[in-house]
C-alpha cells in the first residue's frame, strides 16, 4: 500500500460512502414495516436495525476524522502537494508530471464510460422501491471509486 493519501482517498471515499449506507438503508428498512405482525419479532428488527444505524454513524464519524487527519499529515509532509478537502477538484487527482496526467486522465475515462452507462440503468430506478434506489446509487459510487482507485493503483505501485 502507498502511503500517497491521493492513491488511497478511493478507498476513504468507500469507507464513507459504506457508513452512510448503513444509516440510510436500515432507516429505509424500518419504513417498510414487514414485520409488524408479531410484535416481539418487530422489536428484534427494529433493535437490529438501530444497532447497523448507530455502527453506520460510528463508521462514517470515525473515516471523516480520519481523512481529516491525514489530510494534514499529507499537507504538511508535502507542502507543494497539498490537498483542498473543500475543494470541487478531487484531491485524488494526481498530476505532478505528463505521467502521472496521462493515469489519470485514464482513470477518469474509465470512470466516466461506467458512468455513462450506469445512469441510463439508473433513471429505471424510479420505478423501483427507495430501499432499492438507495441502494443502486450506493453501489454506482462504490464501483466508481473502485475503478478510480484500481487503475491509479496499477502505476502507482508498479
Amino acid at each position: 500500500m502507498t502511503k500517497d493519501l491521493r492513491v488511497q482517498m478511493p478507498l476513504w471515499n468507500i469507507a464513507a460512502i459504506v457508513g452512510l449506507g448503513a444509516i440510510i438503508i436500515p432507516m429505509l428498512l424500518s419504513e417498510i414495516r414487514w414485520f409488524d405482525k408479531d410484535l416481539i419479532f418487530s422489536f428484534k428488527m427494529d433493535y437490529i436495525l438501530g444497532l447497523i444505524s448507530l455502527c453506520g454513524i460510528f463508521l462514517f464519524v470515525v473515516t471523516c476524522i480520519l481523512v481529516i487527519l491525514k489530510t494534514i499529515q499529507f499537507n504538511k509532509e508535502n507542502p507543494n502537494l497539498k490537498m483542498n478537502m473543500f475543494s470541487l477538484t478531487p484531491g485524488e487527482y494526481i498530476e505532478d508530471d505528463e505521467m502521472f496526467r496521462q493515469v489519470t486522465n485514464n482513470a477518469t475515462r474509465k470512470v466516466y464510460t461506467f458512468l455513462s452507462c450506469a445512469i441510463p440503468i439508473l433513471t429505471i430506478a424510479v420505478f423501483l422501491p427507495k430501499i432499492w434506489i438507495a441502494f443502486l446509487l450506493i453501489l454506482v459510487v462504490i464501483i466508481q471509486n473502485l475503478i478510480y482507485y484500481v487503475e491509479i493503483r496499477k502505476y502507482i505501485l508498479n
